[in-house]
């Protein structure tokens, strides 16, 4: 691929493939496998890789384990709160920052009340809704301070479309809100073919979650990369003629045993998805 097609479509791996594994382990396989940008998962069988209220040296020491490896982080999963969610997502604001990463990947309320959740009464939801939009308000104001982009994932409920993403973002009406828009996830749980849907919200998408699928709704089968139903080709085509540069991680791949199918797959889904990047390029 040429420097421009590099940078924009900056291919690599979330960590989440090795989340049965240790971190290091998760690094060493995503180099190995050709990719050179990482999303970070904080699961792994060596336990989270910071602390809920880590220094400045826990930071630092997080982002030599990375650059060790040759890899460039690119993309952080905001952790999971042990206490007040908002001051927990308000800290990994920071902590991005510091990492010198640029996005910050949170999940809006999800799901809704649909096949993977018990019916509950449209009120109750009405008011977890509101309630997720009053704690995302304080983090959005330290990000646009410290030069970070909160990326909102399509993950059913709120957020199940690109076209619901759309809507999000223009409520919030923050620059550093945008979205990573995953064509698995709006297929798995909402049935829409994410190839027509991208269309409504590329030119908001700041990341991508590089997650194939086979069948239909609420089917669980995440594929390779190239061995699913999604057009990588037509999303990677929207992408471009949206003006879209930046990462776009694999972040799930179904049935592998051991570390080095991981490894192996992800070399895989990083050939197929360079092909595609050449055919979208006219290469």
């Amino acid at each position: 691929m040429s420097a421009s097609e590099v940078e924009r479509f900056q291919l690599g791996a979330m960590t989440i493939p090795y989340a049965r594994y240790p971190f290091d382990r998760a690094l060493e396989g995503i180099a190995r496998a050709g990719l050179r940008q990482v999303g970070i998962s904080h699961a792994s069988a060596d336990g989270p890789i910071l602390p809920d209220v880590p220094t400045l040296s826990d930071v630092r020491a997080v982002r030599r384990r990375i650059e060790s490896h040759g890899l460039t982080p690119a993309l952080m999963f905001a952790r999971r709160p042990s206490g007040d969610p908002a001051e927990s997502l308000r800290r990994d604001v920071d902590v991005v920052a510091e990492l010198e990463i640029p996005f910050l990947l949170h999940i809006p309320v999800s799901p809704a009340p649909t096949f993977s959740e018990k019916r509950i009464g449209e009120m109750v939801w009405f008011r977890r809704v509101e309630e997720w939009f009053r704690m995302l308000v304080p983090a959005i104001r330290r990000a646009e301070r410290r030069g970070v982009t909160i990326v909102l994932k399509t993950h059913g409920g709120i957020a199940g479309t690109g076209e619901d993403l759309a809507l999000i973002v223009e409520r919030l009406g923050s620059p550093s809100v945008r979205v990573c828009y995953d064509p698995g996830n709006v297929v798995y749980y909402e049935g829409v073919r994410p190839e027509p849907d991208l269309s409504g919200v590329a030119d908001l998408v700041r990341a991508v979650c590089i997650k194939d699928h086979r069948g239909g709704k609420a089917d669980l089968d995440f594929p390779t990369p190239g061995d699913g139903d999604v057009d990588h080709v037509a999303i990677f085509r929207t992408l471009a003629q949206s003006g879209f540069s930046g990462p776009c991680l694999i972040e799930r791949i179904d049935g592998l045993q051991t570390p080095e199918d991981v490894d192996r797959e992800l070399a895989r889904g990083r050939a197929y998805l360079e092909r595609v990047v050449a055919e979208v390029s006219g290469a």
